[in-house]
Formats: C-alpha cells, structure tokens, sequence
C-alpha cells in the first residue's frame, strides 16, 4: 500500500470568522453513481497570500491548541484516475503548510480506485491510529469506506456527489446539483423572471438541479410554464420552434445540461430568434467548461457555481509548486485536510459528527458551505455570466454567510 506520512511543522493559521446567528471525472459531469464532483465557522483557512478576517499578513497569531493527531487521505494514486488523485494528494500537501499544526499528520493511502482497494486502505489506516476517513473519490469507494470504517468507529468525508451513498458515518464534500438548482432559481426571482420554460436531458443530474429548482420557484411565486426533454438533435429543433411560438409566454429559459446537447440547443434557440439577447438562458455548475464557455452564442448567459474568489488564489499557488493547473477536485481535498486539522485542534484530538455538524458552516476554497444532518453539505454558490470565451463575471456575489444567505 501507497503511503507517506507529511509532519505538520508550523502554527495552525486558521482564523474563525464572526457567526452572524474511460471515465472522466469531474466536477460537474453527469451526475450518477461513480461520476463525482467533489471544499470552513463561517471558519476559514488560510492559503499563502490570501487575507484572513482579522489577520493581517505577516500578523504573527496568537498561540492556540496543538492539533494532535493522524488523519487518512484515500485516493485513487494508481489505476484509471490517478491523475485525479495525485492533483487531489498535492492540494492536501499544500493545506500541510498553508494551515499546519505540528502534532498533526496526513497519511495518504491508495485505493487503487476499487472498492476491495478502499476497504483494504481503511483498515490499514485504522491500524495506524487514525482519526479521521478523508476520501475516496467515487461513490461506491465511499460507501465501501463507510462500511469498514464503521467498525474502526471512524467517520469518513468522502468527495462524492451521489447521495444516496451519505449518511450514518459518511458526510460528502461533494458539489451536489441540488445547491444548483435552489440558487439558480432564487437569481430568477431577484431579476424577477417569474416564468420559466425548461429544457432538459434524462439524467440524474438534470432532474436533481430541477427538482430543487422547482422546490425553491414555488414560494418564489415563479412559475414553471413549459418543460421539455431533449434527446436528440432533431429534438432540439421541435423544442427551439415550439418555444418561439409561445414567446411571450415566459421570461427565461433555464437550461442545465451540457455538451454536446447544450451546443445543439443554444444553435436551434439562435436560429429561431430565442439567442440570450432575447430571453435569458439560465444554467448550472456543468457551464463551468471551456467548450461551453467558449461557445459565442453562450454569450450573456448565467448559471450558478462556486465563487471563484479564493479558487483563483488557489490555482495560482498551485501553479507556482508544481508547475500546471489543479484538477478542479483537488481544492476539496485542500480543504478536507484543514477542515481536519481545525476539528482536531479544537476538539483536543478528536472528531465526531456532531463536531462537523456546525451551523454556522465553514469557509473553503469553493466558498461557503455546512454540514446537514443528512450528511449532504448545503453550499453558498454565486452568479456567473459569460461575457467572452471562457471569461466570466460574477452578476450575484455568493453569500458570506449562511445568515446573509437567509438560511
């Protein structure tokens, strides 16, 4: 079994914020079984050149608590997405320095992406004395995590996006369609598109990021008015000839699917006059794609998805230490592994799910996000608009907490 032990040698620089009471992985790609897309009170850690509340840089903070413990990282570091787990193993190695605690160590273990691989990496950590399950990436491998960690009584915060794995001693970091579909929905209703046609594929994606949609439409008073399944080329151009004949019957047209359907939608939609410079055409995190974005008729467009705020500082020291872009999981390990240093640091070397379970959420890379009951994370996502290819702005910043979120 892979595995390196990484010694923590500095202070812990985690600053509390003020609570205001084949297959390709990715982190918005169709949203099924083992195809994952995986970030502290609003509590932040800090990454080298970014400005904590109430530090200020080279402020020297004051002595706290030692975090003394061992945590495990699985990942898939051999087999079909290793790629994915050494960017992930190296975002976890800059959190040991960024956010860093002498008595703490991180153990990677690899899974070789399998399930009989993850189970044999938990039980090897559990040996070791660890804490605390980080990981792994794909959901059956969580789940198979879940299981041989519960014997070990270890709570395990896997990357996964499919809930249906989560619960009992498995939480997710995962960005999870359903926070999508609720902020989406919640920009219609301050710009006031109130009347909304839907265009949608048949996957499990594309109904989660809906169904929350519709949820949080309804008490805004928003009203579904058409819906239509796109399963074809040929479909999309029924659909765009349909929509035109009834134009001024909705505000909007919100779309969260992704290429190649979204390329044959956006093409029969310009077509047929509906192009974003008529009827906004709202979407979701799968937007976050330089084919999408690259795409001239995306043009004006908006979808909701992680700030980029503190990723772009992220992304640039990634750069600077090993010399090529992060996958875009690797910031959830990032932050697994400070969250892990904080809760052993403030709960004297321990960690139970009810210590993960703070109201006031936390603060990561990707923004804010919290813990529900259910062991699904609830996040903050921003507004995104595509101005040129692949250049967005942000036209509704994500909240700074869950209280400004009115949650």
């Amino acid at each position: 079994m892979l595995r390196t032990h990484f010694v923590l040698f500095f202070l812990l620089l985690l600053v509390a914020c003020t609570p205001q009471d084949g297959q390709q992985i990715s982190p918005f790609e169709d949203y099924r079984p083992g195809m994952d897309y995986a970030t502290l009170n609003t509590q932040s850690m800090g990454v080298e050149g970014m400005d904590n509340q109430g530090l200020q840089n080279n402020q020297i903070p004051q002595q706290r608590p030692m975090a003394v413990g061992k945590v495990a990282i699985l990942l898939p570091l051999s087999g079909q997405n290793a790629d994915v787990g050494q960017a992930m193993l190296n975002a976890a190695q800059m959190a040991l320095f960024d956010v860093n605690d002498s008595g703490f160590e991180l153990l990677p273990f690899d899974t070789g992406g399998t399930r009989s691989g993850t189970t044999r990496a938990v039980n090897e950590a559990a040996g070791e004395g660890v804490r605390l399950i980080l990981g792994p990436l794909v959901a059956d491998n969580v789940q198979s995590a879940g299981v041989a960690a519960r014997r070990h009584n270890l709570q395990v915060i896997g990357f996964t996006t499919d809930s249906t794995k989560v619960g009992g001693n498995i939480i997710t970091l995962g960005i999870l369609p359903n926070d999508q579909g609720k902020r989406i929905a919640q920009y219609a209703a301050n710009t006031n598109l109130n009347r909304i046609a839907i265009i949608t594929t048949n996957d499990s994606y594309a109904r989660a990021v809906i169904s929350a949609f519709e949820t949080e439409a309804a008490p805004q008073n928003i009203i579904i008015v058409e819906k239509q399944a796109l399963r074809s080329a040929a479909d999309a151009s029924r659909i765009a000839q349909m929509l035109k004949a009834q134009e001024g019957s909705f505000d909007a047209i919100f779309m969260p699917i992704g290429n190649p359907h979204l390329a044959n939608m956006a093409r029969s939609l310009a077509e047929n006059q509906l192009g974003t410079n008529v009827k906004p055409w709202l979407g979701a995190g799968l937007w976050e794609d330089s084919a999408i974005q690259s795409n001239p008729l995306m043009r004006n467009a908006v979808y909701a998805a992680p700030s980029p705020q503190q990723r772009t500082n992220f992304e640039r020291q990634y750069r600077s230490v090993y010399g090529e872009n992060p996958h875009r999981l690797a910031s959830l390990a990032y932050d697994a592994t400070a969250l892990s240093i904080m809760m052993l640091r403030q709960n004297k070397g321990t960690i139970t799910r009810a210590s993960l379970m703070n109201p006031n959420g936390f603060s990561g890379i990707d923004g804010i996000f919290r813990f529900q009951q259910s062991g699904l994370p609830e996040r903050g996502l921003a507004i995104h608009k595509i101005t040129a290819a692949n250049r967005t702005t942000i036209v509704e910043n994500a909240p700074s907490s869950f209280v400004t979120a009115g949650r």
